[in-house]
């Protein structure tokens, strides 16, 4: 999974950051970048019975810094993280749900014509391969290294 700077910068947009807001608990786990701590965390789905059993039934998600360094739990209201405060960090698995509904041969096709023709240029992972081609193939915009054109 990708949690570079170059990455994070990349997911901070609008087109990105709108899905986000529309994923449920259950799609659990996701990646994300919190501003306020300044780290990339996991947020992971917590079944009722754990959530209880750790004295807080009243949220089912639970935040976790992957950064071994820098450990971090917490309960996390659903508010919290999908607030201003995050930057969603997709997979690939769900870059790739975006475009014509999964990993298809169809979707694997468009992908491979588009990264022959332009998708190489400046990108070090295949979740920033994916998510350029998703931004290309949805929104029309190409990476300029920086920002979104």
């Amino acid at each position: 999974m990708d949690t570079s700077e170059q990455y994070i910068k990349m997911c901070d947009c609008e087109e990105i950051q709108d899905i986000w807001q529309n994923i449920d608990l259950r799609d659990l786990p996701s990646f994300c970048y919190d501003k306020a701590i300044e780290r990339v965390c996991i947020f992971l789905w917590a079944p009722d019975t754990l959530a209880e059993k750790v004295g807080n039934g009243e949220q089912n998600s639970i935040i976790v810094s992957i950064e071994c360094e820098r450990p971090l739990h917490s309960w996390a209201q659903e508010v919290f993280w999908k607030g201003g405060g995050t930057i969603w960090l997709p997979r690939q698995d769900q870059l790739q749900e975006m475009v014509d509904g999964g990993f298809t041969h169809q979707a694997l096709g468009r992908f491979n014509r588009w990264y022959r023709s332009e998708g190489w240029k400046n990108l070090d992972s295949m979740e920033q391969l994916w998510l350029a081609f998703v931004m290309k193939t949805l929104h029309s915009k190409v990476w300029d290294g920086g920002k979104w054109l």
